[in-house]
């Protein structure tokens, strides 16, 4: 993921808030396979900080239980994460919740 992302005028990102506001009782679910989350999370952030998706789903995380939890820490989304760790190989699966969604 590139760190430099658009801001909020953005013709995709207003469609987004758009659509938000129109259906504001429909959950935003957001879906990335990311290939390894190890040196993301700063990317994944700035997203997070620009689209508030209720739940973000993440693919091939390729993590195993020595990552402590506390490294995929996201305002906004609660904490822990659910996480389905496999190992640097292939798999892996993280799911971050909005914190009203609880």
């Amino acid at each position: 993921m590139d760190s430099s992302l658009p801001d909020r005028s953005s013709s995709d990102i207003k469609n987004l808030f758009d659509i938000k506001e129109k259906y504001p009782r429909n959950p935003q679910i957001g879906y990335l396979n990311i290939n390894s989350i190890r040196n993301k999370m700063i990317s994944l952030k700035l997203l997070t900080e620009k689209i508030l998706l209720d739940i973000l789903c993440i693919d091939e995380t390729k993590i195993d239980e020595s990552f402590p939890d506390f490294q995929f820490e996201m305002e906004n989304y609660q904490f822990p994460p659910f996480r389905r760790d496999r190992n640097s190989h292939g798999g892996g699966k993280i799911v971050f919740l909005e914190k009203t969604l609880l």
